[in-house]
């Protein structure tokens, strides 16, 4: 049920609003990796549009992406948002 991964991405992310987080959610949740969200003492599932709105806009994000093969074609979307 659990995979190991060697390697953990860590990248500073800021959505400026609601539709960024709507667009983000939905091309992250075809990614073959998982992909967590931490804001202060909360973190989320990245897939999860629930766990994403709970958080906000207009807050620095640290994604934590759990892959050994690296973030892939998510790169450019990750880029859009750095903070």
């Amino acid at each position: 049920c659990f995979k190991e991964v060697d390697e953990i991405v860590c990248v500073q992310v800021c959505f400026k609003e609601v539709d960024e987080i709507v667009k983000f959610v939905n091309q992250v949740s075809e990614a073959p990796f998982q992909i967590d969200a931490c804001y202060g003492s909360y973190m989320v599932d990245a897939k999860s549009i629930m766990g994403m709105m709970a958080i906000g806009a207009g807050k620095k994000v640290e994604l934590k992406i759990y892959s050994d093969e690296g973030v892939g074609s998510l790169e450019q979307l990750i880029r859009t948002y750095a903070a």
